[in-house]
This record gives C-alpha cells, structure tokens and sequence, in this order.
C-alpha cells in the first residue's frame, strides 16, 4: 500500500509583528503581512519565554533527547500559525478543522515543538497550530488602557479568526 503524505504549509502570519507600539496591544491584523518572494515556509520561533521553564515544559519530547544542544529560538514577532493537512482532494464537504493551542499555562510552550502531518493524514483533518503571546508580553496589563491585558487570548482570537477566513 502507499503511504499518504502530509502537507505543510509552516510560519504563515496570521497578524503583525507584535514589536514596538504594537507589544502590549490586541493583535493587529490588518493589513496581514504579505510577501512577493518566495516564502521561507519553515517553523518560527517562539514566543518570548523564560528559557528554563521552556526546556523544564519539553523534557517529555523525544526530539529534545535526540538533539540536546539545538537550542530553541525565542522572539517578540512570533504570531504565526502552521497548516498541516492530508496530501491530495479533499471530500466534497471538506477536511474537519481541528485547531490546536499548545499547552504552557499561558507561560511556556511553542506551536512547532509539536509535528501533526501523522495526525492529519490519520485523522483525515486539517490541524493548524498557532503561537500565541505568553506570560508577561500575552498577560501584562497597566489597568489604564495602556496595555489592556489578555493579548495572548487575543492572539488566539485572531487566529481562529484566519482559519474561519482563509481556509475553505
């Protein structure tokens, strides 16, 4: 029998950069960002995180144990999101959607320490893994508007938000 293949389709924006005015604000996401070239379609990094706590949450992970000394990336412009589906048409009535939001406590955690091309083509769903902003940078507030608080969940809004709009 042939294997079916997973598609992937990895760090697509889903809302600016949240860097600069935007840090501690809901996620901007319009105008999305867009490119001309091709895309470097590969994971991004992770939201900004204290290191320990990150390396503490994925000890459980076999690729950490494989490749000790590969060290995860951090960064502010982290709100991006990973597409991965069954190779081929889809039914008549489309793939289900399951969008998963990895889990961290709001504190740590990254959408690409995980791989569900098995899953989808098992499944015969569409699995899209968003980041979204983590404990001070997605929860912080100043309680006068400033930095209104709950960006994190915000993010995840936004998201669910990209998938209803861009995937068919």
């Amino acid at each position: 029998t042939r294997t079916q293949r997973a598609r992937q389709y990895l760090g697509i924006p889903f809302a600016q950069p949240p860097v600069g005015p935007l840090r501690f604000a809901p996620p901007a996401t319009s105008p999305l960002p867009s490119w001309d070239d091709v895309r470097n379609s590969s994971f991004q990094p992770a939201c900004m995180q204290d290191r320990d706590r990150f390396e503490d949450h994925d000890k459980l992970r076999l690729e950490s144990k494989l490749f000790p000394d590969e060290r995860i990336e951090f960064n502010e412009d982290c709100l991006y999101l990973n597409v991965f589906s069954p190779d081929g048409n889809p039914p008549n009535e489309g793939w289900p959607i399951l969008l998963w939001f990895h889990s961290g406590d709001f504190k740590v955690g990254a959408p690409h320490i995980w791989d569900f091309s098995v899953f989808a083509v098992k499944q015969k769903v569409i699995v899209v893994t968003p980041a979204y902003r983590l404990n001070v940078f997605g929860f912080f507030t100043t309680l006068d508007g400033m930095a209104p608080g709950n960006s994190g969940l915000l993010d995840q809004v936004a998201a669910l938000d990209w998938v209803q709009q861009q995937i068919r």
